[in-house]
């Protein structure tokens, strides 16, 4: 027979065990919760790493690709720059439209680079005219230096040296 204070003792000791593996069994749950949430988050993490260095890789070759076009539009450019003024006006506006075109098609604008391809090469033939300085009128509208210098660019074709050509001699008609 166990005496009445020890067999109090030993309830309590033995509640005081239930409750400490009670906490134990919730620790362990709480850990192995925490566990598994940072092994989810490391895995996200590499997933992350590893897309980032996908869309890295994806952005080089889209960088790559963006040189090689813009070396061929380097290149038919430096083609147009060797025509000489014996050329005939539709050999000139042909090679404008051919430079419009590419242009279009390496900005990624297919629709556009079509719609350039199927115009007559008479299309690529601009006259405009200076009616005030800084002012240009082109296919109706009214257009500022800079629209002006992009429109001839990219919509008829010219070099950068045709468009300088193009508003040296509009400037010099306007001071004469």
């Amino acid at each position: 027979m166990i005496h009445r204070r020890c067999q109090d003792r030993i309830t309590n000791l033995e509640a005081d065990l239930r409750t400490t593996r009670d906490r134990i069994t919730d620790r362990d749950t709480e850990n192995a919760q925490l566990r598994s949430r940072a092994d989810r988050e490391e895995r996200a993490r590499w997933d992350a790493a590893g897309e980032a260095e996908l869309l890295r890789d994806r952005l080089d070759a889209a960088q790559e690709r963006e040189r090689d076009l813009e070396h061929q539009i380097w290149q038919l450019e430096c083609q147009i720059n060797d025509l000489t003024e014996t050329d005939s006006p539709i050999a000139v506006a042909r090679t404008r439209q051919t430079r419009a075109v590419t242009r279009a098609l390496a900005a990624g604008e297919d629709n556009r680079a079509q719609a350039l391809a199927t115009l007559p090469w008479q299309a690529f033939d601009p006259e405009p005219e200076l009616h005030r300085p800084g002012r240009w009128w082109m296919d109706g509208d009214e257009w500022n230096i800079h629209e002006i210098r992009n429109l001839l660019r990219w919509r008829y074709g010219l070099t950068a040296t045709e468009i300088e050509s193009l508003l040296q001699e509009r400037q010099a008609a306007m001071s004469a």
